[in-house]
């Protein structure tokens, strides 16, 4: 994505902030050096390995599995084993946020995160804030502070977590989170979201973008995602998302608290900025045609079926009878260069085959 297109959106973004209509979205797709936890995946990683079921799924699919029996006990104590430890101290990225909302006034900050590190920030920093977990907790809000709204609940609430598929689903038809849900979609169509330490290839963001947003913002919204190529830029453009290559608050602030450079474009980077996180994550740079030879040496035509069938679920719907390996991999790369999930493709074909992945790496590096 050009510079051209990032400096143009910004100025976009330090007029909410002085209107106060910017509300700030973050997720927990951040690897540790960032936010000093696990992310997502590493929680599925880390989910599967303890209670020994398949990796490369989802945390949502991995917690599941984990609690086929119905007890929710294993995957929920596991969780809040890894999120909350005593000895953590918030980060300069919950530092960074707070100073963010405490110097601008920000009204709203909305996370699908279950630990309480940015709530310790904004203690540290003696900021006054309401906190939501459930639709009640709205009515004790006052409008002289702003209001962290946990969606996906609060790692020392268990029954609250939103964990698995089914719990995604409940959310939506939870009475008890009704007025919450509602509060949620109407900040998507009221206000200018700034989207920090998502994946929006993820599930869960998919899921985000459906059922909140109806698969379209009502105003610009943006995102911090480095690396992604044109098309897929392209494609969150028209579904209203501004794609950003850095964290607009990484750099020199200016008095304002918000992190541009002289000219209203993007500050350029730190050592702690958020993107940098991302760019940790990213997948070693492989060609098209490499990844489609990597797939057919990976997989005979029967594990393609499965491997499709398990994490490409709409592809696999679209295998006709008859169809040639060679077309079936170029629909499940069609589909994932389309949908922005090339990383976790290569991640999934890791797991299932890290011999020939690995040696597909070391030859086209």
């Amino acid at each position: 994505m050009s510079n051209k297109s990032e400096t143009i959106q910004v100025p976009q973004i330090v007029e909410a902030l002085k209107n106060e209509t910017l509300v700030l979205f973050i997720g927990a797709d951040l690897p540790r050096m960032v936010t000093g936890l696990p992310s997502r995946s590493d929680l599925a990683l880390g989910m599967a390995g303890r209670y020994g079921v398949t990796q490369s799924a989802s945390l949502a699919r991995v917690a599941a599995r984990v609690g086929r029996s119905g007890s929710r006990y294993e995957f929920t104590d596991f969780l809040r084993s890894e999120l909350n430890p005593t000895e953590l101290e918030p980060q300069p990225f919950h530092q960074r946020i707070t100073a963010l909302v405490q110097n601008n006034q920000v009204k709203m900050i909305i996370t699908t995160a279950y630990d309480d590190l940015l709530e310790a920030a904004f203690r540290d920093a003696r900021l006054r804030y309401d906190r939501v977990v459930y639709g009640r907790d709205l009515a004790f809000t006052r409008p002289s502070r702003p209001v962290l709204i946990k969606l996906y609940g609060d790692i020392d609430q268990p029954d609250s977590l939103v964990v698995t598929d089914q719990d995604h689903s409940n959310l939506l038809r939870d009475r008890d989170r009704e007025p919450l849900i509602d509060e949620v979609r109407r900040a998507f169509r009221n206000n200018t979201l700034l989207f920090l330490g998502y994946n929006l290839a993820d599930p869960d963001f998919r899921f985000l973008f459906d059922e909140f947003a109806q698969n379209q913002f009502a105003r610009t919204a943006f995102a911090v995602w480095p690396g992604l190529n044109e098309d897929d830029v392209q494609l969150w453009r028209d579904r209203g998302i501004v794609i950003l290559e850095r964290d607009p608050f990484a750099g020199q602030s200016d008095q304002q608290g918000l992190l541009i450079d002289d000219q209203g474009g993007i500050a350029g980077p730190t050592s702690i900025e958020v993107s940098a996180g991302f760019e940790n994550q990213k997948q070693p740079q492989l060609e098209m045609a490499a990844i489609r030879q990597l797939l057919f040496d990976a997989f005979s035509d029967e594990e393609l079926n499965t491997f499709s069938f398990d994490y490409f679920r709409p592809v696999h719907e679209n295998f006709g009878s008859g169809m040639s390996k060679k077309d079936k991999i170029q629909a499940l790369l069609e589909y994932c260069s389309r949908h922005g999930e090339i990383d976790r493709l290569l991640n999934l074909v890791k797991e299932e085959n890290p011999y020939q992945y690995g040696r597909y790496v070391e030859q086209n590096q």
